[in-house]
């Protein structure tokens, strides 16, 4: 579209807590390793819409400065056996 490039994506993560956790401390670390603590699982789900007006032509030079604004939406869900899930929304502006 000439000097408009607008673009949508759609991205997921999976996060897991780590099973061992070291906190240093100077010379030495704390380290925490509960093999039998339950942990709990993460989804997080985001769609981001994205237009920017390009100063140039990109099908005529090979790069352009650019002004644009961007909108993220997204979610994020916390769940572990035997408690009850979280799930929140979040947006943002760019």
């Amino acid at each position: 579209m000439r000097h408009w490039y607008n673009s949508v994506g759609f991205q997921y993560s999976h996060l897991r807590v780590k099973d061992t956790i070291v906190y240093p401390r100077g010379d030495s670390a704390i380290v925490f390793n509960y093999e039998d603590f339950p942990k709990p699982n993460f989804n997080q789900y985001e769609v981001r819409f994205n237009s920017n007006w390009q100063f140039y032509d990109v099908e005529a030079v090979g790069w352009s400065p650019y002004l644009g604004m961007g909108l993220g939406v997204g979610f994020i869900s916390q769940r572990l056996e035997g408690y009850d899930s979280h799930t929140e929304l979040t947006s943002d502006w760019r």
